[in-house]
């Protein structure tokens, strides 16, 4: 990568998963209240044929590269014949 000097760095931090606003528990889907969902290591919910990935994941980082990798996992998984699982351990 490159290095630079420079005057002003911006860093946001805080976001807020949104399980809250969909209302998941008409689907039955679990979540812990601020609007995190747990899953699985296959990104399963309580639900077998639900799942989630990105911000609204509990625990998981909140990256856009990671839920795009996390969603590219998912879709191999269950419509390419992978069994590879997202890595999350960086």
């Amino acid at each position: 990568g490159e290095f630079g000097i420079y005057d002003t760095v911006l860093l946001a931090i805080g976001r807020t998963g949104c399980a809250t606003w969909v209302n998941l528990e008409n689907a039955g889907v679990t979540h812990d209240g601020s609007g995190k969902i747990p899953v699985d290591a296959r990104e399963k919910t309580n639900k077998d044929n639900i799942y989630a990935i990105g911000d609204v994941v509990k625990g998981m980082l909140e990256l856009t590269p990671v839920a795009m990798a996390a969603g590219q996992a998912l879709a191999d998984r269950l419509y390419g014949g992978s069994t590879k699982l997202m890595d999350y351990k960086l």
